[in-house]
């Protein structure tokens, strides 16, 4: 009775222990699924945490690139700046330079036309003096005629200057020979009147 009381005991014991030991073995197979979930999730988390920190490196690279270019960009903004700033200056000067030679350019313009308006009043001058040049050239050539002409007439003149004193000279020996021969037909008239 006893032996039986132990034995259903020990089957009591047994199925409780068998009990347990499922229940441990069930425990097991959780925590070994959960083990196994974790560490496909810490595997995940590991691989998420590698993009991460890979993302973030990238992240940082592209910081430290577009920090770069902007330090980059600064400078060369500045020294945009800087030739903004020289050639706002390079265009006042070229602007007073363009206002002084439009200025000069001006006063050219009105000496110009002042030296055009004295050139013309000298062209015309000059044609004036032409025309009484070319008068003059013509009163000359008139001069001349006339003097050529005045020498033929003087040197006709001459020649009858010349043929009236010859003509003169031998008229006044014809009436000086007739004087004589009426002088010497006195003489002998004479003669015979009172014979001497």
């Amino acid at each position: 009775m006893k032996l039986n009381q132990d034995l259903q005991q020990a089957k009591n014991d047994y199925n409780g222990l068998r009990a347990e030991l499922d229940n441990a073995i069930a425990v097991k197979h959780h925590l070994e699924n959960n083990s196994n979930e974790l560490t496909e999730r810490l595997c995940r988390a590991e691989e998420a945490l590698l993009a991460s920190q890979s993302k973030q490196n990238e992240l940082r690279r592209n910081f430290e690139e577009m920090k770069k270019e902007k330090n980059l960009l600064c400078c060369q903004s500045d020294e945009k700046t800087q030739k903004i700033h020289q050639l706002e200056e390079a265009l006042k000067i070229a602007q007073h330079l363009l206002k002084e030679t439009q200025k000069d350019a001006e006063e050219m313009k009105n000496k110009s036309l002042s030296q055009k308006i004295e050139l013309e009043a000298q062209e015309a001058e000059l044609q004036h003096l032409k025309s009484n040049n070319k008068l003059l050239q013509d009163s000359v050539q008139e001069l001349q005629l006339e003097n050529g002409t005045l020498k033929d007439i003087n040197k006709a003149l001459e020649e009858e200057k010349v043929d009236l004193l010859e003509t003169n000279i031998s008229f006044s020996y014809s009436l000086i020979r007739h004087f004589i021969l009426k002088l010497l037909r006195a003489k002998i008239f004479i003669c015979v009147l009172f014979n001497i």
